[in-house]
């Protein structure tokens, strides 16, 4: 992330990722994967979270708030 930010106060505005990954001597297509991944892995426990909290509430309704999660 600090390589992108150098970037950007350099005034670069195009093909951010490709630059960092030349300047940090990775390839461009590993950038890319490792990008894709830790997105999927974002959206998965995001969603995860969303279900965990819902069923959470429920529980907590349905027992009248006596089922504390903690």
């Amino acid at each position: 992330m600090e390589k992108l930010q150098e970037l950007i106060d350099r005034g670069e505005r195009n093909g951010l990722l490709e630059k960092a990954a030349v300047e940090l001597r990775l390839s461009p297509v590993t950038v890319r994967t490792r990008l894709s991944r830790l997105r999927s892995k974002y959206q998965q426990t995001k969603t995860f979270m969303g279900e965990y909290r819902h069923w959470q509430q429920t529980l907590y309704q349905k027992t009248g708030g006596k089922f504390h999660s903690l």
